[in-house]
Parts: C-alpha cells; structure tokens; sequence
C-alpha cells in the first residue's frame, strides 16, 4: 500500500505570541495612560519645591542668588507621574545613533577584563587641554544604549572628548572572572577613570553617571576625597539605595512583570553564558535558582552575595548604597 503522510500543523513560538501580546497589552495601556491624562488634566501635575544644597562661597551663593527659578516651586509634566510606562516604554522602544568609538581593554584589580569605549573629536584632537566627559551607564547599560549615545553625540559634537565605561559582560563580551559589575565597591570606576586620567593627562575631566552607575560614581568619589582627578560630576537618576530603589520599581505592576524582569534576565544571561566559569569558581552557586528568578533581587540572592560572600543580600544592598559616602564627597 502507498505509504500514509501525516500533516502536522505549524506551531507558533510561544516566544511570538508572548511579543504579540506585548504589543497589545502596550496598546492598550497606552490608551489608558492618554485618557486618563485628558480626564484629569492638571491633577496630574505635582508641585515640588526645590532645595539646593551647597557650600557657601561668593563665587556660587552670587550664582545661586542670581537664579531666580531655583527659588520657584517646579511643576513636573503629567507624564512624571507614570514613571513606570516611560521606563517601560524606552525599554522596549530604542533608537539609537551609531557612534565610531575606539575601545581599549584594560585589567580590574581582580584581572577582569574591562572596556572603554572613546570618542575623539578629530579635529581637537590635538589639545591636550580638551574636555573629557567620562560616562558610567546604568545596571544594563553600555556604550550603545539608547539613552546615552544620544548625550554622547552631542557633547561629541561640541568638540569634547568622551569615554563611557562598559559593565563587565553587559554588551556581549566575556568575562574573565567570575563576577558582574562591583556595584559594593568603587574599584572598577577607579580603574577605568584612572586609565582615562593617564590617557589624557592634561585634559579636564568630568564624569555623567545614571542610575546605579550613578549610585558607584558617588559611592567612588566619597571614598577618594581629594584624590579623584575629576574636576566636576552630575549624578542623574541615582537610587541612592539599591533596594529602596527596587521596591520602588516593584511597587507596579509594569516595573515588576517589564523593567525589573528585564533587569533579571539581561544578568541571567550573563550567567547563562558564563556558566562553566561561575561554577568553576563559585561551586556554591545553585543555577536552578539563579534561573527561576524573576527579579534582580532574587537573582542577587542566589548570585551577587555568593560571589561576593555576603551573609543575606540585605547586606549586600547596603554595601552598595553610597549614602554614607554622600558626606565625604569633595568636588
């Protein structure tokens, strides 16, 4: 008899249907989001006073007094109010210009391999007294994430130099040691700004932290005082306290279930990848929790106080908080 042929119907990734739905959730969401801004107009604004600390001195309290809109109250735009959705928004939306960095590879204390990634103004290129802006991403941020290629361009453009610290393992690249960004310690910043400093000896340099990059920027210029060659920094968005700032997140249903899963599967990736070497060194480490977390604070639980040997990720969090450096901080 003439041989049987079964039909088995196609099937839809669940990857597919999952960005579908996505979508679709997003639309909707959305949609919300505008109504409930024309419904409510001006309730949506907050009114928040504004306080400037600073030390005393005739050059910056003639300045302070001089800027009258730094003693109005300031009204954030509706839009503030839905944090969640922007942060979700730029998670998923990205336009990103392509920018010709020249990265170097450097060694941390530990010999993890660290990038720089450098943009030269060509054609000042031969001051030796050019700015240079050096810029510390966030928790998964690198060089060519969105929200900092666009600063990096146009201080590019200005005539700047620029160099944007890179995470351990964040945009692809291998690790050689067994560990993630050090966000307990100000070892990596001080290596990589160190490097900066011996590069461009003469030229003034200036740092641009977000997020937690800016909470490690801080927590590096409280612990070295006097010692940071930076003449001036600008810390945006900075949590202060890793787990405040996640509670915060959490406290949504969008921060938990788009931005902190996102936060969580970029660094389960990491581990993912780098398997082999985070057992060879850390045996402790139990991969099956570490791949059924659903947030960055359970994956720090199973991971980052491990490698790191913190009794409880309580602890952890608060080595990584740069309050207490706050004071101590010179420029």
């Amino acid at each position: 008899p003439p041989p049987t042929h079964t039909h088995t119907p196609a099937r839809v990734p669940t990857s597919f249907l999952q960005g579908i739905l996505t979508v679709v959730f997003m639309i909707l969401y959305l949609g919300l989001f505008l109504l409930l801004t024309l419904l409510y107009g001006a309730l949506a604004r907050c009114r928040i006073r504004v306080r400037v600390k600073f030390t005393p001195g005739r050059l910056i309290s003639g300045l302070m007094s001089s800027l009258s809109v730094l003693h109005q109250p300031y009204w954030a735009p509706k839009w503030l109010s839905w944090s969640s959705l922007v942060h979700s928004l730029a998670t998923l939306i990205k336009i990103s210009p392509a920018l010709p960095y020249e990265r170097e590879t450097i060694k941390a204390l530990d010999g993890q391999r660290l990038n720089i990634d450098f943009l030269i103004a060509r054609e000042t290129a031969c001051s030796p007294t050019t700015p240079t802006l050096i810029v510390v991403p966030g928790i998964t941020g690198h060089s060519r994430s969105a929200y900092l290629t666009h600063l990096v361009g146009l201080v590019h453009s200005v005539g700047w130099y620029v160099a944007v610290v890179n995470h351990p393992g964040i945009h692809g690249e291998a690790l050689t040691v067994a560990r993630l960004m050090t966000t307990h310690t100000s070892e990596d910043v001080k290596v990589m700004i160190d490097r900066v400093r011996q590069r461009f000896p003469d030229s003034p340099l200036h740092g641009f932290a977000y997020s937690l990059g800016a909470c490690m920027l801080v927590k590096y210029l409280g612990l070295v005082g006097d010692a940071t060659p930076l003449k001036s920094a600008i810390s945006v968005s900075n949590p202060w306290h890793p787990d405040a700032a996640l509670s915060f997140i959490r406290s949504s249903f969008l921060g938990r279930n788009i931005v902190d899963r996102h936060f969580c599967m970029v660094y389960q990736d990491i581990y993912s990848r780098h398997r082999q070497l985070f057992d060879a060194e850390h045996p402790v480490l139990d991969s099956q929790s570490i791949f059924s977390a659903t947030s960055i604070k359970e994956f720090d639980r199973h991971l980052s106080t491990k490698v790191f040997k913190f009794p409880s990720v309580d602890s952890f969090y608060s080595e990584s908080s740069c309050v207490d450096t706050l004071r101590r901080v010179s420029i």
